[in-house]
């Protein structure tokens, strides 16, 4: 360890030790003077400092004078209390009258006051007074609280104090100048010495704890310094308080140039609302990669827990070692010109989505890792961009991203997409790489996994397996170096059973699962769509509409069996044939009708339960229609554009007549 560090060090273990050096007794008046320093010539303790303050801004003076004579706690009273908490950064134990000389004033006053159940208010910072709930029980009296907290001069309290009718008030010095010629009772704050003799036990007790933390801090500060990784503690605020000389390294930055600021300042690329999720939640923590420097580096942070409040954070630094002969300027650059490029991040689909925050958590833990991920979920759902968002948030974000499709392929045609035709055929003339070597040192995405054949899944799992590309002819061989995510829309493990997927590949992408919830479970998520594609094609097609509560009702109702492409696609089409300004629940009904039909408007579940909302909106068209067209039949069908064989089958089930 260098001298350089050695006196930082030194610093860090002064200032510590330093802020352990004793306490200091700041009187408010002469009595409480008199009371602490007959206690204290028993036991002086750790309490360096006794002298009596006159007025909340000398005690603040005061208060910075002693702190750089190394005071690191303070005893005080009401609103010296209360101004040096608020203006110093020392720790305040405040002089808090108890019940029993609360009680003695109460029978004082009452005595000068003169009657059987006086109303008597108590004038003065919270902190000063112990419960009183019950006091006024105890002395047959009306005891009330005017607490001189934030926000509350004493001159307003004092006035409602008034205006509540009391007979005397208790109070400092200055609240009972302030009434001295209003005509009411007063009394001083008095005290017996009980209090006065609490705090400094309190005091003494904080100087202890404060004690402990100094030897953990200095037997952390060695962890620190043995540490190979970079560590960086936090505070509550999220600013840095220590980093070891492993992270100094990184960072190149020596511990005083990062103290106090802002971890985020300092590694960019942290995610700043997850910081803070997890110095506001014990259970939570965070991980993800940032780049220091030319550095890819893997960053875990865990928060620092006491008495189940968190305290600040402990912030974990690796380095990732990339495959040699890596190219990451060149790539980046062969990969845009080929739209090999991952747009979408999780701020994207956070933006948009509030729905499914244990997915999106789970997507980011598993991006940490390099095995394949299987995304399940519907027809029309966010798989592809949560694909995106993974590939973005792991360290393979600066290489190629890749997503094909196999349906529809045969089992030779997937092969060629994927592994290049000549995997198959050596002296094929065609040298198209597939898409697994495209995506070297990125991310391949396979939708319709599913519909993988069987020699395709036979050459993938070794691919996989092996982490090498071995050709037809078994004399090439390629290191296979890419992430790849599977997606599909159908439950993999019926396929097993039936041996139509193996069962060895199929485990190897269950264990990294992420099922998508369906968009009709996800009703805030919907609403929050459905207010982003109207506005957005009412501007695209320069047109304007107005929507009322039953209309997005009945929107929101349906089961959208394509998710959020249908529910988009719908939006387009409902501005762009809309005919009238107003557009109706009737309106929207029927054109769900026409589009998709009544069985699209059942849950995708097995028990195909039939949405009521929609039900009651499709019966009360019908009627209306009817009734509009007197009963005739055929104009009727006409006008919901549904054939009068249809409308005699929905006239059917819905008991009209």
């Amino acid at each position: 360890m260098n001298c350089e560090r050695i006196e930082q060090l030194h610093f860090l273990l002064e200032r510590n030790i330093r802020e352990v050096a004793g306490i200091a007794f700041f009187a408010p008046d002469q009595q409480v003077y008199d009371r602490a320093k007959e206690i204290l010539a028993e036991n002086p303790g750790h309490i360096t400092v006794l002298k009596m303050t006159e007025g909340g801004e000398d005690a603040v003076i005061e208060a910075r004078k002693a702190v750089s004579d190394g005071i690191n706690i303070i005893i005080a009273r009401g609103r010296q209390a209360s101004l040096i908490r608020q203006y110093t950064n020392i720790s305040v134990v405040d002089i808090t009258l108890t019940a029993q000389e609360i009680g003695l004033l109460i029978l004082e006053m009452k005595e000068k006051i003169g009657k059987a159940y006086p109303r008597i208010g108590l004038v003065g910072n919270s902190q000063m007074f112990c419960d009183t709930t019950h006091l006024g029980q105890l002395f047959d009296a009306d005891v009330r609280k005017y607490p001189l907290d934030e926000g509350f001069n004493f001159q307003q309290m004092v006035e409602f104090a008034i205006e509540e009718q009391v007979d005397g008030i208790i109070s400092g010095a200055n609240v009972l100048d302030y009434v001295k010629d209003r005509g009411i009772v007063t009394g001083y704050f008095n005290s017996t010495g009980e209090s006065v003799r609490n705090s400094i036990n309190q005091a003494e007790a904080l100087y202890r704890v404060s004690e402990v933390e100094r030897n953990n801090y200095v037997h952390f500060t060695s962890i620190l310094e043995s540490a190979i990784n970079g560590l960086i503690q936090v505070n509550k605020k999220g600013e840095i308080t220590v980093i070891n000389h492993a992270m100094e390294l990184m960072l190149r930055k020596s511990v005083t140039d990062v103290m106090g600021k802002k971890v985020t300042s300092i590694l960019e690329g942290l995610d700043n609302n997850a910081v803070k999720r997890v110095l506001n939640s014990p259970k939570e923590s965070y991980a993800t990669f940032v780049k220091i420097g030319n550095e890819n580096m893997v960053v875990l942070m865990i928060p620092v827990v006491i008495a189940e409040e968190v305290d600040g954070a402990i912030i974990s630094c690796n380095k990732v070692n990339r495959s040699s002969g890596y190219n990451e300027t060149k790539q980046m650059q062969d990969q845009y010109l080929r739209g090999y490029v991952a747009r979408t991040t999780f701020e994207d689909i956070e933006a948009l989505t509030k729905g499914m925050p244990e997915t999106i958590e789970m997507a980011k833990c598993y991006a940490l890792s390099t095995s394949p991920i299987l995304l399940k979920g519907e027809s029309g759902d966010e798989r592809e961009e949560l694909a995106q968002a993974i590939h973005n948030h792991s360290m393979r974000k600066s290489g190629p991203y890749i997503s094909v499709n196999i349906a529809g392929l045969s089992d030779e045609a997937q092969i060629d997409l994927l592994f290049g035709k000549r995997f198959l055929n050596p002296d094929s003339k065609d040298r198209t790489q597939g898409a697994l070597m495209a995506a070297t040192n990125g991310t391949l995405v396979i939708h319709a996994l599913d519909k993988m054949g069987v020699r395709t899944q036979f050459f993938l799992n070794n691919i996989i397996q092996n982490n090498t590309l071995i050709y037809n002819d078994l004399e090439r061989i390629q290191d296979a170096n890419t992430r790849i995510i599977g997606a599909c829309t159908k439950n993999l493990y019926p396929l097993v059973e039936k041996t139509l997927f193996r069962d060895d590949l199929y485990y190897i992408f269950h264990s990294l699962t992420l099922v998508i919830p369906p968009l009709r479970d996800r009703k805030a998520d919907m609403e929050r769509l459905i207010d982003i594609y109207i506005p957005k094609y009412i501007e695209k097609y320069s047109k304007f509409h107005v929507f009322t509560a039953g209309a997005k009702r009945v929107m929101l109702q349906y089961s959208w069996a394509g998710n959020r492409v249908q529910l988009e696609r719908f939006c387009e089409r409902l501005i762009l044939t809309a005919g009238k300004r107003t557009i109706t629940d009737n309106y929207v009904t029927l054109l769900l009708e026409q589009l998709y039909g009544h069985n699209e408007s059942k849950d995708k579940d097995e028990t195909k339960q039939e949405d009521p909302t929609y039900e009651d909106s499709y019966e009360k068209l019908i009627r209306n229609t009817l009734r509009k067209y007197n009963g005739n039949k055929g104009l009727t069908a006409k006008a919901l554009h549904i054939s009068t064989t249809t409308l005699w089958r929905k006239m059917k089930k819905y008991n009209i007549d």
